[in-house]
């Protein structure tokens, strides 16, 4: 019982660090490690194929393209806003 509770905190702790349900159902097999008393880390020798470290840095690349992409979207809101292009073409 003590283990389950460690294995969903340890997919809890997970979630709420942005990764997604996809990310984790790929590493599910690795869910015993991270809930070890004491529990593993990741770190960089221990970043192989079958670790969470390919899951996490492809979930910061995912990330960085969303922020790259809603910052374009604000800048060219921002631009329209201060050119007074915000009322839309063809509104006088």
């Amino acid at each position: 019982m003590a283990g389950a509770v460690a294995r969903v905190r340890a997919i809890r702790q997970l979630l709420s660090s942005g990764l997604t349900v996809d990310d984790l159902v790929s590493r599910a097999h690795r869910f015993d490690l991270l809930a070890e008393d004491p529990p593993r880390r990741c770190c960089a020798a221990d970043s192989g194929p079958e670790t969470f470290a390919p899951v996490v840095s492809a979930r910061l690349a995912a990330l960085d393209a969303e922020i790259a992409r809603l910052t374009a979207l604000r800048n060219e809101l921002a631009r329209l806003a201060a050119t007074g292009d915000a009322d839309g073409p063809g509104e006088d």
